[in-house]
C-alpha cells in the first residue's frame, strides 16, 4: 500500500484571499440609550406612588377620625388627596414626565374604580 500525504489543513478564514466579512453600514440614527429612558421616569412608579399615598391618606384619616376629630380627619384627607397632584407637578417640572403621567393615571383609576363598582352593583341587581 502506498501511503499518500494528507493535504495541509485550510488556512484560517482571516488569512484567505478575497474573504471579506459583512459589516453592516453605520446607522445614522442613534439607538436610544437606557440612560436617557431612566431620566423620564416610569409610568408604573408614578401609578404606585399615587396608590401608596392614597392608602396612607386613608389610614391617617381613619386613625385621626377614630380619635374623635372628624373635622381634622376630613381636612387631612383633603390635603392628602392633593399631595399626589403636587408631586405630579413637581416631577413634571423636574423632567420626570412619565412618572407624572403615571400619577395622573392613578387619579384616573381612582375615579374609574367607583364607577366600575357601581355598574357591577347595578348589573347584579343590588341597587334598584
Amino acid at each position: 500500500m502506498d501511503e499518500t500525504e494528507a493535504p495541509p489543513p485550510p488556512a484560517p478564514v482571516s488569512e484567505r484571499e478575497g474573504d471579506r466579512r459583512y459589516a453592516p453600514p453605520a446607522s445614522r440614527l442613534a439607538a436610544p440609550s437606557l440612560a436617557d429612558d431612566g431620566k423620564r421616569g416610569s409610568l408604573w412608579v408614578g401609578f404606585g406612588l399615587f396608590w401608596a399615598i392614597a392608602a396612607c391618606a386613608v389610614l391617617v384619616a381613619i386613625a385621626v377620625g377614630l380619635n374623635g376629630s372628624a373635622e381634622l380627619a376630613a381636612g387631612l384627607a383633603g390635603l392628602m388627596a392633593l399631595s399626589p397632584l403636587l408631586l405630579c407637578i413637581w416631577l413634571g417640572v423636574r423632567g420626570r414626565k412619565r412618572t407624572a403621567l403615571g400619577i395622573l393615571l392613578g387619579y384616573a383609576s381612582a375615579l374609574a374604580l367607583p364607577l366600575l363598582l357601581l355598574s357591577v352593583c347595578v348589573g347584579l341587581g343590588l341597587l334598584r
